[in-house]
């Protein structure tokens, strides 16, 4: 059941359910990072499919914010190729881009398909990394995609659908977590 994506402005009166039908989400080929003689990521491939809650794990250094980055086009990879619903986002206009994916703070206010979520419960209480954790399933409830970078062992494993995890640049692990609309990963 697929069909063409929408790279409209997000103003059309579809619900998040029938965008999320139409988009597959994004794919990374061979996707390498450097900077002078350091490597930020070394050849990552994986999927990151729409309509799931993505975690993206490692430790401080391995990449993880490098990723966000790349998928809203702040940072361009130096080798390999980032699709959105099969179509390179290199070839798609920046402006348009970020209205679709936004990495959160003021990204909310032109309401994105996709969040790209960087340490969204550091120094936060229990209480509050709850709340955020209830929000990131609603959002991804009601059809939307997120890809959460998070030290929070917790808060993934209640809101992630796949687990990522980076060491030193490189992609070592891709499984299914427990979290909302968890699936197998391929």
């Amino acid at each position: 059941m697929e069909s063409t994506p929408d790279y409209s402005d997000g103003n059309s009166c579809s619900s998040r359910a029938q965008i999320h039908m139409r988009m597959a989400g994004f794919r990374l080929e061979q996707v390498t990072v450097t900077r002078g003689l350091a490597t930020l990521l070394g050849q990552v491939s994986v999927s990151i499919p729409a309509g799931r809650c993505t975690a993206v794990t490692g430790a401080s250094g391995a990449g993880k914010s490098t990723l966000l980055r790349l998928l809203n086009r702040l940072d361009e990879p130096t080798s390999g190729h980032i699709t959105l619903d099969g179509v390179p986002i290199a070839e798609l206009e920046v402006l348009a881009l970020r209205r679709r994916v936004g990495l959160v703070a003021r990204a909310l206010a032109v309401e994105p398909k996709m969040l790209l979520l960087d340490e969204p419960t550091s120094a936060l209480d229990g209480a509050s990394a709850e709340v955020i954790g209830a929000l990131i399933g609603d959002y991804v409830s009601a059809g939307g995609t997120v890809v959460l970078v998070s030290h929070d062992h917790g808060l993934i494993e209640s809101v992630a659908a796949q687990v990522l995890v980076l060491d030193c640049g490189r992609l070592v692990s891709s499984r299914a977590g427990a979290g909302v609309s968890a699936v197998s990963i391929s």
